[in-house]
């Protein structure tokens, strides 16, 4: 029987496995915002509010790279996300 903790630890799972590409796009939507260069070469001054953000910016941008080993639990966790929601609505529909 599918139980709501499934469902939440499949979630879970999901969500930190895309946080890599969150904060890529966190960050180039702050390089952006204050018309900073951002590229994985190295980091470049960026000043937010007063404050020199490049380095972290940089960070947060190489960070990406992660994803190459959190693309697969993505994968695995949505797909396993789908199939249990598909057995629960049959479960549900057969009374």
């Amino acid at each position: 029987m599918i139980k709501r903790w499934h469902f939440l630890i499949l979630s879970i799972g999901l969500g930190v496995s895309l946080l890599p590409l969150l904060s890529v796009i966190a960050s180039t939507a702050i390089a952006g915002a204050f018309e900073c260069t951002l590229h994985e070469g190295f980091a470049n001054p960026c000043i937010v509010f007063g404050i020199d953000v490049g380095n972290v910016l940089a960070s947060m941008f190489v960070a990406g790279w992660l994803m190459l080993a959190t693309f697969p639990v993505t994968l695995v966790c949505l797909l396993l996300l789908v199939v249990l929601t598909i057995i629960k609505l049959v479960q549900r529909r057969r009374g």
